[in-house]
């Protein structure tokens, strides 16, 4: 091993043979050092300024075949310089040289292949001359050398192109160009942070520049693709082409390795747009399961997760608007949303805002009566003596107030709708203490106040959060801590039973809630006994991370988060069985699926939203025919014979339908121009694999 000022030579057990340094006048910088045992042992030596690239080798060799013995002549060589094995017989370096087509111009550098004579290396044979520019780093890519169609490739890598020679043969030396703007950038001589490869039998040259993967045609010298392949600089680029496989393969800087299948890598690309922050909530239409909103802190977009398309950003305020929460109608034609201090309700046909009304302080906004009210809780007042939030209830039509009353309380906590949809739950502070106060959005009344003890002896009970029964309309959940809670029906103030292992997470029938201590594990709780029911992951200690776990709508599946892992994972509870483990490319902060649960729809910390199929091998057939129709997968349609219909635009964003809203028309055009010109969506390209 060595630095730029010395070397250590160790035994594999760890004890210095011999240390020491090598110079040779300003030459100072050890570069690399070419190594067979202690009489056969080269440096590779450089001023270390950057505007000097010129590299001299001096050591010692002792070959009988070349008869050498001793100390070699110094040779100069210009960036780069490598030999076939440790031999050092034979080799390739970059030099200075006049080229003899225009001995006066500014090509004065060459490849040339070096040859071991006594005790110096000579020039063998010119094998390019007139190149402007130095070669940075040559790489040798061996091959079975039994067939004369096998032998070793020659990769000189420069600044902005590629020089391809094969040794030995009939091969006149090729040049791929790099595109405009995109170079190799070197930080010192024989080093390049490009990644290089061959592919398809050696038909294809693929070169790793940064995150964006290049391939060329090697006969041609045509670019064939360019793929924005990951989100960190690509490390390695490995193929195999044999045994009836045609795959690269690369690993990058965001720690993952991908396989790509190198009969389709040159499908038609697809340009991805991204949000401009940090995903918060995800909304899928249940009427509409093709449409999403996606709330971030300055906008709300619009995507369509069927075809994975960005439609529109919707804000009011375009400069420093703050949006803070947000509710998609089921038919996926209306969003109430809160912006800047504001209750807003836009109309997605023309993305225009229908009603308007100051709503300062708001803690939560929520449905009721079939999505016809709207609940607002404002944070009255809000002070470390004494708070007070107010509830008013709005109707969706004019945002006429309905209802409104003030309550007491210790900390702002969410309201829980009933399933019933008219009946809502809210935790107030009555003579002290944490109670439940139960109201009728339609009937405008307050039913109950109590306190949710299990018996009278019991002081108090700190009420962290309640939760709607989702199969009962008179029972909440009464959630006190981490893993404590309890179920009660309101209608007769009864308590039913103790969850002693509960996290607030409960399927959409009501039978089973998950237990995921932040510490680690993950247990499906039986929501009428209160135990533990099924194990999906044991009690394992690994810290404590935030964890988040949902079931799927139809509580077939579990997905899991684990911000330690940063996975996310989706067992099946039947059998408890892992059948997925997801790695993302950032940080997962939401997420949310369409009604049947086959696409989960994924919010990222760098604003990228996922679609993703949950693929159950015991459910194979029947997700192969839901992934048909989807529009990237219609070669999968045809060879399944699968008849899917035409694709119907999204009503809600017809233009014919427009009419006479100029208005609406003209920001929805603006819209589209600035789409298309990069202005206000970050555009990357993927390839579609299979």
């Amino acid at each position: 091993m060595w630095s730029k000022s010395q070397y250590l030579i160790y035994t594999v057990n760890g004890n210095i043979v011999s240390q020491g340094s090598e110079s040779d006048g300003d030459n100072n910088h050890i570069i690399h050092i070419f190594y067979r045992d202690k009489l056969n042992m080269m440096f590779l030596l450089w001023t270390g300024e950057r505007d000097e690239w010129r590299l001299v080798l001096k050591g010692t060799l002792n070959d009988e075949k070349t008869q050498s013995k001793g100390k070699i002549s110094n040779f100069y060589c210009e960036a780069s310089i490598t030999f076939f094995d440790n031999h050092f017989r034979k080799g390739f370096a970059c030099i200075a040289h006049k080229s003899s087509l225009d001995p006066d111009g500014d090509h004065n550098f060459a490849l040339v292949r070096i040859t071991l004579s006594e005790s110096k290396y000579i020039t063998d044979e010119v094998i390019q001359e007139g190149l402007l520019n130095r070669i940075n780093d040559i790489k040798i890519f061996e091959r079975n050398c039994s067939s004369p169609n096998q032998n070793p490739w020659i990769v000189g890598v420069m600044i902005d192109s590629f020089l391809l020679y094969r040794d030995n043969c009939d091969f006149k030396p090729i040049f791929l160009k790099l595109p405009l703007n995109v170079r190799n950038i070197p930080i010192r001589p024989r080093h390049t942070t490009t990644a290089v490869t061959f592919a398809s039998h050696d038909t294809v040259f693929v070169a790793g520049v940064r995150k964006h993967l290049f391939l060329w045609n090697v006969s041609s010298t045509e670019l064939l693709r360019s793929l924005d392949a990951h989100f960190g600089r690509i490390l390695n680029l490995d193929s195999v082409s044999q045994l009836g496989q045609n795959i690269l393969i690369s690993s990058s800087l965001d720690h993952t390795i991908k396989i790509w299948n190198m009969e389709n890598i040159f499908e038609k690309s697809f340009s991805v747009s991204t949000m401009e922050q940090s995903i918060e909530k995800i909304s899928v239409a249940k009427d509409n399961p093709t449409l999403a909103a996606v709330q971030t802190r300055k906008n709300i977009g619009i995507w369509d997760i069927k075809a994975h398309r960005y439609i529109a950003s919707l804000v009011a305020n375009v400069h420093g608007a703050v949006v803070s929460d947000s509710l998609l109608a089921s038919d996926g034609r209306t969003i109430v949303a809160i912006e800047s201090d504001q209750l807003l309700l836009w109309d997605l046909r023309t993305q225009s805002v229908i009603h308007s009304i100051h709503a300062p302080n708001v803690f939560q906004i929520f449905y009721m009566n079939k999505e016809a009210l709207i609940g607002v809780i404002y944070r009255q007042v809000d002070s470390a003596e004494q708070k007070i939030a107010r509830l008013t209830i709005y109707s969706v039509v004019d945002f006429s107030v309905q209802y409104n009353f003030e309550y007491p309380c210790r900390l702002f906590k969410d309201c829980a709708v009933l399933r019933d949809q008219v009946t809502g739950v809210v935790i107030t502070l009555f003579k002290g203490h944490d109670s439940l106060l139960v109201f009728d959005a339609v009937e405008k009344t307050q039913k109950i106040k109590f306190r949710p003890r299990q018996s009278k002896k019991q002081k108090d009970v700190m009420i962290s959060k309640i939760i709607a029964m989702p199969s009962n309309s008179n029972q909440v959940i009464v959630v006190e801590s981490d893993n404590k809670a309890s179920v009660w029906d309101i209608r007769v103030r009864k308590f039913h039973r103790t969850l002693t292992q509960f996290n607030g997470v409960v399927s959409s029938d009501g039978k089973l809630g998950l237990f995921a201590p932040a510490k680690g594990g993950l247990f499906v709780i039986d929501m009428r006994s209160g135990q533990v029911a099924k194990t999906l992951i044991g009690n394992v200690t690994e810290g404590v991370n935030d964890v988040t776990c949902s079931f799927s709508p139809n509580g077939q599946y579990v997905f899991y988060y684990h911000s330690g892992h940063k996975t996310l994972r989706v067992f099946r509870v039947l059998d408890c069985q892992l059948i997925g483990t997801f790695r993302p490319h950032a940080t997962i902060t939401c997420w949310s699926y369409d009604p049947d649960g086959f696409f989960v729809i994924i919010g990222a910390q760098d604003g990228s939203l996922l679609t993703v199929v949950l693929n159950d091998p015991i459910a194979k057939e029947e997700t192969l025919n839901k992934i048909a129709i989807l529009p990237c997968r219609r070669h999968l349609a045809e060879f399944l014979h699968i008849h899917v219909p035409e694709e119907a635009e999204l009503d809600t964003f017809d233009l014919r339908n427009l009419g006479a809203v100029t208005a609406a028309v003209t920001r929805f055009k603006s819209l589209l121009e600035n789409k298309k010109g990069g202005g206000v969506s970050k555009k990357s390209h993927v390839c579609s694999l299979m």
